[in-house]
């Protein structure tokens, strides 16, 4: 998840969005594969629901 961040963190800007679509896409992918591995360990007592945000480019 500390990837995860820093991915964001090097690669999102607040006010242009992001580098790329392929950073982007990236971001979005690793974000669904840590969702699903955190989903599959607390099922038993929790749910888990990723909703990556902000996927679009800079004219958002």
């Amino acid at each position: 998840m500390a990837e995860w961040n820093a991915h964001w963190d090097a690669n999102f800007d607040p006010f242009g969005g992001w580098k790329d679509d392929a950073v982007r896409e990236r971001w979005r992918q690793d974000g669904a594969a840590i969702a699903k591995r955190l989903q599959a360990q607390v099922a038993d007592f929790a749910d888990v629901s990723y909703e990556p945000w902000p996927l679009l480019g800079g004219d958002e």
